[in-house]
């Protein structure tokens, strides 16, 4: 949120800093969702290495200005489209929560 990590839960991988490449710049300017089904068959599956080395499926949603809700499975195609439906809503309770 605004180039700030404001939380992160779960496992973690191997960097201690989340630093955002392309694939969530890109989601962010679109302001749209991203879904990467199978994340390990990806080039862009670096990019993630604030994630679990076993991350299989990325949803990446965006919010506000320049910030995203990123959440990680450790199966591929692990998002139905119930969950992906429900990224956006968590998106805008994180939001409601940070610029009151």
């Amino acid at each position: 949120h605004r180039g700030h990590t404001v939380l992160r839960q779960g496992i973690m991988g191997r960097a201690q800093q989340v630093e955002l490449g392309p694939i969530v710049d890109k989601a962010c300017s679109d302001k749209s969702q991203a879904y990467l089904a199978d994340l390990q068959i990806l080039p862009g599956r670096k990019e993630f290495t604030y994630l679990p080395v076993n991350t299989q499926a990325v949803i990446i949603e965006p919010f506000g200005e320049s910030s995203a809700l990123i959440i990680g499975a450790d199966k591929v195609r692990a998002f139905t489209g119930l969950d992906l439906a429900m990224a956006p809503v968590m998106a805008r309770l994180v939001q409601q929560t940070l610029e009151p």
